[in-house]
């Protein structure tokens, strides 16, 4: 899995929705993948995945100034119950 870019700054005044990065899934082979891919670790709720990119899921305010929010997404293969 490849997140671009796979770290991101968010100003303090950012809305909702703002793009943050794309998501890519292949195999190890280069095969594309196919499967579900999840957000699966948002403890803040700043992070929301539409298709294959993680847009903002929240404003922001200065009250997120210095923090590091951490945002996991987890690729599922097909077939394994997920």
């Amino acid at each position: 899995m490849t997140i671009t870019p796979p770290k991101v700054t968010i100003p303090d005044n950012s809305k909702r929705g703002t793009p943050l990065a794309t998501v890519s899934v292949r195999w190890s082979d280069g095969a594309e993948f196919i499967g579900k891919v999840r957000l699966t670790k948002n403890p803040s709720g700043i992070c929301q995945l539409t298709g294959m990119e993680l847009q903002l899921g929240r404003d922001t305010t200065k009250a997120d100034d210095n923090t590091i929010p951490i945002c996991t997404v987890t690729a599922f293969k097909e077939g394994d119950g997920n």
